[in-house]
């Protein structure tokens, strides 16, 4: 897949440990309440290469 569509294994890493270090997650259960799913922005992604790049993107059939 065009790394240029999605976000790197290293860059999700570090947006997740910045949740983390925060605190949400640690505060969300001191406080009993839901804290997933967690939301991690992605890029976005133009139309242009949503089309030009497909077949890269879409799910497998099952």
């Amino acid at each position: 897949m065009s790394s240029k569509l999605i976000i790197s294994p290293k860059l999700l890493k570090q947006r997740a440990l910045r949740i983390w270090e925060r605190g949400d997650i640690h505060r969300a259960w001191l406080q009993k309440q839901a804290c997933f799913p967690v939301d991690i922005p992605l890029k976005s992604i133009s139309s242009k290469s949503l089309l030009n790049d497909y077949s890269e993107l879409k799910f497998p059939s099952f």
